[in-house]
C-alpha cells in the first residue's frame, strides 16, 4: 500500500534567477489524487506578480516519502502571461 507523502515542495522559476518553493508541510500544496499526479498550488497574487514571464516554462516538484525522495520535472507546465501590468498564471 502506498503512503502519503511526508512532504512536496514544488520549485517555480521566479524574478532575478531565484525559486519561489511551495511546501505542503506550510499548507501550500495539496495532494488532490495521488495515483493521478495531481496537485493543487496555493500561490498569493504578490507570490504570482514575481513569477518569470513566460510560455512552456519548467517547474519541479520533490516529494519525500519516508527515506525516499523522487524529483519530478513538469516540462512546458507553466504559462505566465502579463495583462494590463499584472501577471496571470494560465
Amino acid at each position: 500500500m502506498a503512503m502519503n507523502p511526508d512532504e512536496i515542495l514544488i520549485s517555480f522559476p521566479y524574478m532575478g534567477n531565484r525559486t519561489l518553493v511551495k511546501m505542503l508541510s506550510k499548507g501550500h500544496v495539496r495532494l488532490l489524487d495521488k495515483a493521478k499526479g495531481e496537485l493543487e498550488v496555493e500561490i498569493d497574487d504578490f507570490e504570482e506578480q514575481g513569477l518569470n514571464t513566460g510560455e512552456r516554462q519548467s517547474f519541479v516538484a520533490t516529494i519525500v516519502e519516508g527515506i525516499k525522495k523522487t524529483v519530478v520535472t513538469f516540462t512546458a507546465g507553466l504559462n505566465v502571461d502579463t495583462i494590463d501590468d499584472r501577471k496571470s498564471i494560465r
